[in-house]
C-alpha cells in the first residue's frame, strides 16, 4: 500500500511496496523533476529503475541510492536534506 503525502516541493508516495500505480504515475506528470528515494535493498533499487523508466517521458528523474539496507524513513531530516543537496 502506498500513501500520497503532500510535501512542500512535491508529493511523497510513502509505503512498504516499491511500486507505482498508473494513477500515482499520472499525478506526477505535472512535475518537471522527480526524485526517487527508495530503500537501499535490491527490491528498492530495482523498483527505482523500473519507475524511472516509466517517468522519463514526462520528467527529469533523479534516483538517490542508499547503502544496502538503508531506508529513507530511518534518516533524520538533516540527513535527508544533505542527501538532496548533493
Amino acid at each position: 500500500e502506498l500513501n500520497l503525502l503532500p510535501r512542500k516541493n512535491g508529493l511523497d508516495f510513502g509505503g512498504h511496496f516499491p511500486t507505482l500505480s498508473e494513477s500515482q504515475e499520472k499525478l506526477l506528470h505535472p512535475f518537471d523533476h522527480v526524485v526517487l528515494f527508495l530503500d537501499g535493498d535490491v527490491a528498492g533499487k530495482t523498483a527505482a529503475q523500473s519507475i524511472a523508466v516509466r517517468l522519463l517521458p514526462h520528467a527529469f528523474v533523479r534516483i538517490i541510492s542508499l547503502p544496502d539496507g538503508g531506508q529513507p524513513d530511518q534518516l533524520s531530516s538533516k540527513e535527508i536534506a544533505t542527501i538532496l543537496a548533493c
